[in-house]
């Protein structure tokens, strides 16, 4: 079970999700994706920017030089590393390597397990010492091998990106982890939209939010943990920003980016 004093996890704490609208219209958007048929040359092309503004943005929101979007696709997609400026190469590469990594275990609908979450690590910034114990990482990993029936698989991985920040395992990299894993989670249960989400775009980090009770939220807020409202408002946010994106500048000459952006905003 997740740490108790973190966070309600009773069946009442999930009900107050059920009519959430950011959570509809994720799933929206969801089953129109399920129902494209995409050109497999527009969507390569779609899925590489993606991956470019995934790595990008987390790893600006860690701190790390990242210089500017062209330069880092050359360095991410064609392994150049002249004239990208001052970016961090190596970590650049690193963390494209663990974004791969946690795609292909959530295509094969893998387990989070603290082997992977250890090899994410790894890739994304060569390991580092422990904070805390396995045992807070193995109740988490155990705990979304069973979450709560009925929980929604974003709430469900928003949960899992607040308790990772909490148990902060390693000395450095655990928020760029945790959104890693929000990303597996997410796309584990349809919600990668072909590999097109990329959920650091629109990041805020929720370490920096102020802890409001529960009882301060306003009525919009669902009567929710305000973390985990203020990670699935961020997912939600993505979501539009991502449909923005495949319409404007994927579009021209794709009817199949056209169909992406028919589901009504929240």
């Amino acid at each position: 079970m997740l740490g108790s004093h973190f966070m309600d996890l009773t069946p009442a704490f999930f009900d107050r999700w059920r009519e959430h609208r950011e959570l509809h219209y994720m799933d929206r958007v969801r089953e129109v994706f399920a129902q494209a048929d995409p050109d497999e040359d527009w969507l390569q092309g779609a899925r590489r920017r993606a991956r470019v503004m995934e790595t990008a943005a987390s790893l600006r929101h860690s701190g790390v030089e990242v210089g500017e979007p062209e330069g880092d696709a050359a360095v991410l997609l064609e392994g150049a590393t002249e004239n990208v400026g001052a970016a961090d190469v190596v970590a650049l590469r690193a963390y494209a390597a663990a974004y791969d990594v946690a795609l292909t275990a959530a295509h094969e609908q893998a387990p989070l397990t603290p082997a992977l979450l250890d090899d994410l690590h790894a890739r994304i910034c060569s390991g580092g010492p422990q904070a805390r114990t396995d045992g807070d990482v193995a109740a988490l990993c155990d705990w979304l091998a069973a979450p709560p029936a009925g929980g929604h698989p974003a709430v469900v991985a928003a949960l899992a990106h607040l308790e990772l920040l909490r148990i902060r395992r390693w000395a450095d990299g655990n928020a760029r982890l945790a959104r890693l894993v929000l990303l597996l989670l997410l796309d584990r249960e349809g919600y990668g939209y072909f590999d097109l989400l990329a959920p650091s775009v629109a990041w805020r980090d929720p370490r920096k939010q102020l802890d409001v009770a529960i009882e301060q939220l306003p009525s919009n807020a669902a009567q929710t943990h305000p973390l985990t409202e203020h990670v699935v408002h961020d997912a939600a946010t993505a979501v539009r920003d991502m449909v923005a994106w495949v319409r404007a500048e994927e579009a021209p000459g794709s009817l199949q980016a056209l169909l992406f952006g028919s589901p009504l905003q929240p």
